[in-house]
């Protein structure tokens, strides 16, 4: 599952939270009960922050795992690049799979950047 993670999602992510403790660091709390109120808050923001990187490359992977499946169902695909081409992703055409991409000679799509394409088998 780490090869679907977002690095730079993560980053904005720790740098929103780091501006919030920045912040809320600022203001004076005179209670013990509002400091212990202040850190759960806190503590919840961080875990929500935590995981939204890794639910998103749970989505992925579960995407690619479903058209890797499809695939060797017979499925067409059509698949973006990273360079904004498309490409026909299907058994026809000579693609196989190796892990998580679909190959066809030195091109590698990764799977989850993929959609099937209407005209399947």
């Amino acid at each position: 599952m780490l090869a679907f993670i977002n690095y730079e999602t993560v980053k904005a992510f720790g740098l929103l939270f780091f501006a919030i403790l920045i912040l809320t660091a600022s203001f004076r709390i005179n209670s013990k009960e509002k400091k212990r109120d202040y850190k759960r808050i806190l503590i919840v923001i961080a875990l929500v922050f935590a995981t939204l990187p890794f639910m998103e490359a749970y989505n992925k992977q579960s995407d690619a795992q479903t058209n890797l499946q499809n695939f060797k169902r017979g499925n067409s695909f059509i698949c973006n690049a990273g360079d904004n081409n498309s490409y026909r992703v299907s058994k026809k055409d000579g693609w196989t799979i190796e892990n998580i991409y679909f190959i066809k000679d030195s091109l590698l799509i990764r799977a989850d950047k993929c959609k099937e394409h209407g005209d399947a088998r």
